[in-house]
């Protein structure tokens, strides 16, 4: 059983060994459930400051990517309905 407990500043996250499990097999799974959780990602996110004006614009530049990237997989679908 392994389940997410979040503090106050942190997030832990928690895997129990299953009987018989090795440890390569425990560790694999501590892995995936820290790197499906996002726990990586946010803290190299906050590694070094970045100012207001570049997080605007950063944000920017991703809801443009993600719009383009919707509308092509809307054109694709449109092509294979044809």
């Amino acid at each position: 059983m392994s389940f997410f407990r979040k503090t106050r500043d942190s997030i832990e996250i928690e895997v129990y060994p299953k009987e018989g499990e090795s440890t390569d097999s425990l560790i694999r799974r501590f892995r995936k459930k820290v790197n499906n959780s996002g726990i990586l990602k946010e803290a190299r996110k906050h590694d070094f400051y970045e100012k207001p004006s570049a997080v605007r614009r950063r944000k920017k530049v991703e809801a443009t990517i993600r719009c383009r990237s919707e509308e092509s997989k809307k054109e694709k679908i449109q092509e294979n309905e044809r």
